[in-house]
């Protein structure tokens, strides 16, 4: 009776053990899955920042929302089972560094026409009216202007060194001119504004980050790079659980085997001398009897 007990028992715990490897793989494939998921609508708030930031289209702001809410509840699901694997924190700090950018770029001006690039033009077409006729002044603003094209299309800082220095020969070319006779100031004036609104853009643009690594931009980049690094460990967790666990239910499947064989054979042995017994038992009536 003990024997068929203890094969029962063998039996129900390589079932416990089975199902309890089967919960555990999937729960390991499911996190591996969730963390996959958020890490693939992190990228794509990557790819509609990258957008926005080349293309000022604001419809690339509501893009990046709607995957950042999808990758934050994920981040949320993951926190909840592993509250030790902070990743919402960092994505926190990137959606802000995000949305500075997006009001910093605002400012800056969606179009030619709005905000300091919009004051911009509007100071550079009053100065280019104001030098009209002067052939020579009218050179030395559209100089001015290169540079100005070339730092807004490059983000390169050296084209604003030149722009000062065409600025510096411009302002010096209309005080010697006729146009400051007998005091009058406005053309010189309205050179100045044009250089004030050209520093104003430079100094917001940096603010901004010249490049990925620079302002804003840099401060959002650094933002990603610690939510990469937490991937990386939610994903070789996640791997280690999964190949921990498949190796400790190939060895418990081992070891319940064992006892399953053991006990089965020691089940065969008892019920091959029940049988001997039975038999020595039929024979003893007739051996009494001779």
């Amino acid at each position: 009776m003990k024997i068929y007990l203890t094969i029962g028992f063998a039996i129900a715990a390589m079932a416990v053990a089975g199902i309890y490897t089967t919960y555990s793989l999937m729960t390991s494939a499911w996190e591996i899955d969730l963390t996959r998921q958020v890490e693939l609508d992190m990228l794509r708030c990557r790819r509609h920042e990258k957008d926005f930031i080349a293309r000022r289209d604001t419809t690339y702001i509501s893009k990046h929302a709607a995957a950042y809410n999808r990758a934050a509840a994920g981040a949320k699901r993951i926190e909840t089972d592993a509250q030790d694997r902070s990743i919402l924190r960092h994505m926190k700090n990137y959606q802000l560094a995000f949305h500075d950018i997006t009001q910093a770029i605002s400012e800056v001006g969606l179009t030619e026409n709005d905000g300091l690039r919009g004051q911009l033009r509007t100071a550079i077409q009053d100065a280019e009216k104001a030098l009209e006729g002067h052939d020579e002044l009218l050179i030395l603003i559209l100089r001015c202007r290169r540079h100005e094209k070339d730092f807004l299309l490059r983000n390169d800082a050296t084209y604003v060194d030149k722009f000062e220095d065409s600025a510096d020969d411009l302002l010096r070319a209309v005080l010697s001119s006729d146009l400051t006779a007998d005091g009058e100031f406005r053309v010189p004036d309205l050179v100045v504004t044009y250089r004030e609104a050209f520093r104003s853009l430079v100094d917001r643009m940096v603010g901004i980050g010249l490049d990925e690594n620079q302002g804003l931009r840099g401060k959002m980049r650094a933002s990603v790079h610690q939510t990469e690094l937490v991937f990386e460990q939610l994903h070789s967790i996640a791997d280690a659980d999964r190949e921990r666990t498949f190796n400790a239910s190939i060895a418990v499947g081992m070891i319940l085997t064992a006892l399953v064989a053991i006990a089965t054979w020691l089940l065969f042995n008892t019920m091959r001398k029940d049988a001997a017994l039975r038999e020595e038992a039929v024979r003893e009536p007739f051996t009494s009897v001779r």
